[in-house]
């Protein structure tokens, strides 16, 4: 008699189903198995091994669950965490879309935070291939400039220059945000532009727009008569606000053209025109 709430066991009897390919018993297993915080590390190296992908993807949520509820408690990781995360764990969770972060920004320092912590134990393929799982295109071009010398990684090892994967990396993320609304078209769409799920992006800059683009008015309203009441540079006048605008928190709306003296774009909202500031504006997730 198989004991369910034993992971050893269970583990040993889909080793067997594997060996023996009986994949629906296997599966089964795969979605039987109790999960817990003392055990879910050991079942994620196994369902690694095997590749059951079932299992993989249960020890996936249940550790972005943990990091959900730890985020919202104030406490960071590594530092506070529940277990320490193993490179490949860490690498699987980074490439998943419903990180619970602001901005692509966190996810960089949460990679950079693992790897400060675990540098004496990992080699620098792991740290670099932890690095490559953040989505660089999503990166402002301040942050990838400041952190690049870090990336070379006299912190993390003692190598000097940036393994050659990473640095085009970066390159690449640089190149995406340089060449703006063309960035797309002349790079091609790939992981690393790909918008988080869990949470909209802020327009980096008035040429990350383009006429005809859906976006999202930002979801905060004090926010929002803030930027709109703000006297931009090139103008030297402000959008302006008026009370019917609160309908626009948080809406979808399209770009009907771009101003970009007053880095402005009129977009359309139930069936009327409203000029609104570019960083009012945010990326849809795809």
């Amino acid at each position: 008699v198989l004991d369910l709430s034993s992971p050893a066991a269970c583990i040993c009897a889909a080793e067997l189903a594997d060996k023996w390919l009986v994949g629906e018993l296997c599966e089964q297993l795969c979605d039987s198995i109790p999960l817990s915080d003392s055990t879910v590390l050991e079942l994620w190296d196994s369902a690694l091994r095997m590749r059951m992908a079932k299992l993989q993807a249960r020890c996936r949520n249940h550790v972005l669950g943990l990091l959900r509820i730890a985020l919202k408690s104030g406490r960071q990781w590594p530092q506070n965490a529940p277990f320490p995360l193993g490179p490949q764990h860490l690498q699987e969770l980074l490439e998943m879309d419903e990180l619970p972060f602001k901005n692509e920004e966190e996810v960089l320092e949460f990679a950079r935070a693992h790897i400060q912590a675990s540098k004496s134990s990992w080699s620098v393929n792991q740290m670099e291939a932890v690095l490559l799982a953040v989505r660089w295109r999503l990166v402002s071009c301040s942050v990838i400039a400041r952190l690049a010398p870090d990336m070379c990684i006299p912190h993390i090892c003692a190598q000097e220059d940036l393994p050659p994967k990473l640095l085009s990396a970066l390159a690449d993320g640089m190149r995406f945000h340089i060449l703006g609304t063309e960035a797309v078209a002349a790079l091609g769409s790939t992981r690393a532009n790909r918008q988080r799920a869990m949470y909209p992006y802020a327009i980096g800059s008035f040429a990350d727009l383009s006429v005809g683009q859906a976006v999202r008015v930002i979801g905060d309203v004090r926010e929002l008569e803030r930027l709109s009441c703000r006297f931009t540079a090139g103008s030297g006048e402000a959008v302006g606000w008026c009370d019917a605008m609160v309908a626009l928190v948080g809406s979808t709306v399209r770009v009907l053209a771009l101003r970009p003296m007053a880095c402005v774009a009129p977009v359309k909202f139930s069936h009327q025109e409203w000029n609104l500031p570019y960083d009012a504006l945010e990326h849809l997730p795809e």
